[in-house]
């Protein structure tokens, strides 16, 4: 139904939309639809109750409902306006947690980088040191030889300067020649046991391994479920990433899980039992999955299928509730249906706040008296409640 084209056109309000020179004089109240005459000939003739405008108007001016009309759309355009403002604000929120998180990604990348540049100064230290290494041990080598080359060079010179002076002064130049060639040889043994100094680099391939093996440098996180265990930890659903994640009393993460597409809340069962649900369009998965957590694991035991969207959990006495977009369903943690509930909103428990995000999940812990909020960034609230 096209409004738009009401507006500022006088009678074009009471045209046919489908036969624009016609004008309404009909309502079809099977199809709760008005028509034109061309209307009910083409597409009502099988309608079994159809009235006369006309007759339907009479007296509308003075029905209670009518003289209502204004009134009531006054609050809906109230509500209309009241949303758009909130989308609005939302916008706004996205916008700077957006800012906030590539803030944080650069960051990040300059930690990287510096540790990086860390890594590389310290791998050509330990290169420099080597070369060093191997450099004194060749120049050593170098300097023997140099050494032993000058004094046999100069031993020779001397005894063919001195020529025939006296075979005793021959005999002597002849028995140090000797026993510098001696040296000679020695030096040149030792020189040929040892191998030629070579220098390579292995890479660490576990590093380059790591950075290819990274998607992103960081989640963005969408907690849609908070609930805490008897020991004080508290277990964290994260649709975006489909995660079950487990947090100390730091409120850091200790172990994860993944989960199917997607997780949306969980509850405490018993002991380490948590439960959670899962719902996706497509492929068509609607399902209850029970998760075990222990010291440093949480893991998958069972799951049950239902027929229906499952967005939220609480557990109580035994019984399950499980929540659709509109209903309430009870089932035992068998996975049988009891009962199913969709008429009445029992209370409002969380509302969003000019400082989150999208708020999506909120657990109170009677332990610590703590109100716990999560929703789609990348940290969680903590607020005392006094």
């Amino acid at each position: 139904m096209d409004v738009d084209k009401w507006v500022g056109q006088g009678d074009a309000l009471l045209n046919c939309d489908h036969h624009p020179s016609k004008i309404l004089e009909l309502l079809c109240e099977d199809h709760a639809e008005m028509c034109c005459n061309l209307c009910v000939s083409l597409n009502h003739r099988m309608c079994r109750s159809i009235s006369m405008i006309s007759d339907l108007a009479r007296d509308i001016h003075k029905m209670t409902d009518f003289k209502q009309l204004p009134a009531k759309v006054a609050k809906v355009l109230a509500s209309l306006n009241q949303v758009g403002e909130a989308r609005k604000k939302n916008q706004s929120s996205l916008k700077a947690s957006g800012k906030s998180i590539l803030t944080k990604i650069k960051n990040l990348r300059k930690t990287l980088n510096k540790l990086l540049d860390e890594i590389e100064k310290k791998t050509v230290e330990a290169m420099d040191s080597v070369l060093v290494d191997l450099d004194g041990s060749i120049q050593k080598d170098i300097d023997q030889s140099v050494h032993l080359h000058d004094q046999l060079e100069a031993l020779m010179d001397t005894i063919q300067t001195r020529g025939d002076d006296s075979e005793s002064s021959s005999y002597i130049g002849y028995r140090r020649c000797q026993d510098k060639i001696a040296e000679v040889n020695s030096l040149l043994k030792q020189m040929s046991t040892r191998p030629e100094a070579t220098i390579t680099f292995q890479p660490d391939t576990q590093s380059e391994q790591l950075l290819s093996e990274l998607k992103t440098l960081g989640y963005i996180e969408g907690i849609t479920g908070i609930t805490e265990l008897p020991g004080g930890e508290i277990v964290l659903v994260d649709n975006r990433n489909c995660k079950a994640k487990v947090l100390n009393s730091m409120y850091k993460v200790t172990t994860l899980c993944d989960l199917p597409e997607f997780p949306w809340d969980i509850c405490h069962i018993s002991n380490s039992t948590v439960a959670v649900t899962v719902s996706c369009a497509k492929p068509v998965r609607c399902e209850i999955h029970f998760l075990t957590v222990s010291t440093d694991t949480i893991k998958m035991t069972s799951k049950f299928s239902v027929d229906h969207p499952c967005r939220s959990i609480r557990h109580h006495q035994g019984q399950l509730y499980v929540g659709s977009s509109n209903v309430l369903y009870l089932y035992t943690t068998a996975g049988r249906l009891i009962d199913k509930e969709g008429k009445k909103k029992l209370t409002t428990l969380f509302r969003k706040n000019d400082s989150m995000n999208q708020p999506r999940a909120a657990w109170y812990s009677t332990r610590t008296g703590r109100l716990i909020i999560a929703g789609n960034q990348d940290d969680i609230l903590v607020a005392e409640l006094k």
